[in-house]
C-alpha cells in the first residue's frame, strides 16, 4: 500500500516560556538527524492544556548516555539496579530502547531553556546580514519525576473566550539555519539500529 500525506509525521514547534513544566509524552519513537544520521529517540511532549506541543531528540551514542540514563530513571522507570552492558555504544542502545518502549504516555516535569542565537540570513532581501533568534531546548538535565519538588512555571489558562491567557510563542522561523533539532518527516524507510 502507498505511503499517504497523512503518514507523515509533522515536526512540532510550540515551545512553552522558560521555566519548569509538567508535560506528557505523546510520543517515542525512534527517529535519525538529517544533517548526520545520528540515530536517536525523539520524544514529542505536550502541557496538559494541550497549549504547548515540542520534541525532544535523545541522540544514541556512547557520549549521551548520561541523558539517556537520566530519562529512563527518572521518566521512564527503568530501576537503577538495571545492569548495562560495559560497552557505551551498547548502553546506550539498550537505554534508548528502553526509553522507547516505556515513555510514552508518562508525565514528568521537564525543563525548558532559551537562548538567542546569531544566524546568517541565506536567502531573501537580508541575504548576508546577521539575524537573531530565540532556541528553546529542553535542558540537558531538564528531566525530573512529576512528583520532585521543582518550583514550576505559571500554568497556561484558557480565557473564556478560549484564547490563552498566556502568549503562544512559536519562535522565529526568519531563515535559520539547518540545525539537528528539527525532525524531519518520518517515512520509515530507515531502520535504526537500536
Amino acid at each position: 500500500m502507498a505511503r499517504t500525506v497523512s503518514d507523515v509525521r509533522m515536526p512540532t514547534s510550540n515551545w512553552p516560556p522558560e521555566g519548569w513544566y509538567l508535560a506528557t509524552c505523546l510520543v517515542a519513537e525512534a527517529w535519525k538527524s538529517p544533517n548526520k544520521k545520528t540515530p536517536a529517540v525523539m520524544l514529542t511532549w505536550g502541557s496538559p492544556d494541550g497549549v504547548y506541543q515540542w520534541d525532544d531528540p535523545l541522540f544514541v551514542t556512547g557520549k549521551a548516555i548520561g541523558r539517556l540514563s537520566l530519562v529512563a530513571t527518572r521518566v521512564s522507570g527503568i530501576s537503577p539496579d538495571t545492569a548495562l552492558p560495559d560497552d557505551d555504544e551498547e548502553a546506550a542502545r539498550f537505554l534508548a530502547r528502553y526509553v522507547c518502549d516505556h515513555t510514552q504516555g508518562k508525565q514528568a516535569l521537564v525543563e525548558i531553556v532559551a537562548t538567542e542565537e546569531t544566524f546568517i540570513y541565506e536567502e531573501g532581501p537580508k541575504t548576508g546580514q546577521k539575524g537573531t533568534r530565540i532556541r528553546h531546548r529542553v535542558a540537558f538535565g531538564g528531566y525530573d519525576a512529576p512528583n520532585a519538588n521543582r518550583p514550576l512555571a505559571a500554568p497556561t489558562r484558557a480565557g473564556a473566550d478560549g484564547d490563552n491567557a498566556q502568549e503562544r510563542h512559536t519562535g522565529s522561523r526568519a531563515a535559520p539555519p539547518p540545525d539537528d533539532d528539527c525532525p524531519p518527516p518520518n517515512d520509515g524507510s530507515d531502520d535504526i539500529p537500536f
